[in-house]
């Protein structure tokens, strides 16, 4: 007898394509104090202040933070003519790391910003056209060198070193005898280091893991 015919082979079916990578994006918040140089004859000065930063986990992990400081009131000139200041500091900060493993990480900064300088000038030289000044701005760039230790997945140390420089030239100045006298001036260029701790507020991976687990449940659909 002749062998039964051959059955054709079923079709074979394509296999669905892999829904697409989204980036995995976290917000972080952190609080941050140091000390810095601001004035030539002015003593150190601290600083204080708050970040928030959405920062992307892919290779180098771009960032974009918005940092906020405040240097309470320190003093510069002599004991003739003195300058009590402050400043609120506020900066853009895109940055990249260019060492990141589990471990630490180390990245690069450029921040974009402004120091706004309150100044209060004080006097025993009768006529010398001190006293307080109107809120100041000074357009600021810092280059700045970060480094990352975490502590758990949510929460790391950070710190930093940058170098604030400002644009614009400013003096206060006593006036005796028709001749001035510089009481305070802030440098151009002014080195600050900053220590502080992180935390991941919000992490869309945390999203994408339910809607994974429910495409591979039985009846699960795919995103």
């Amino acid at each position: 007898t002749a062998p039964p015919p051959a059955t054709a082979p079923p079709p074979a079916t394509a296999s669905p394509a892999p829904p697409p990578e989204r980036t995995v994006l976290v917000l972080h918040v952190g609080a941050h104090g140091g000390v810095g140089t601001f004035a030539p004859g002015a003593s150190a000065v601290g600083r204080l202040g708050a970040e928030v930063s959405l920062a992307s986990r892919s290779p180098r992990r771009p960032s974009l933070g918005l940092r906020v400081g405040y240097t309470p009131t320190f003093e510069g000139g002599d004991r003739r003519a003195e300058a009590h200041a402050s400043v609120l500091s506020v900066r853009v900060v895109p940055s990249a790391m260019i060492l990141d493993n589990p471990i630490a990480s180390l990245g690069l900064g450029l921040g974009f910003g402004l120091d706004l300088l309150s100044v209060n000038g004080t006097s025993d030289r009768p006529g010398a056209g001190l006293g307080r000044s109107p809120l100041l701005a000074d357009p600021v760039v810092s280059p700045t060198v970060m480094a990352r230790l975490p502590l758990s997945p949510l929460l790391a140390v950070t710190g930093s070193f940058a170098v604030d420089v400002g644009f614009r030239s400013l003096h206060w100045v006593a006036v005796e005898g028709g001749s001035s006298t510089d009481v305070f001036a802030p440098s151009h260029a002014r080195p600050i280091g900053l220590l502080g701790l992180e935390l991941a507020l919000w992490d869309n991976a945390q999203e994408k893991a339910p809607a994974a687990a429910a495409a591979r449940a039985p009846g699960g659909t795919s995103p």
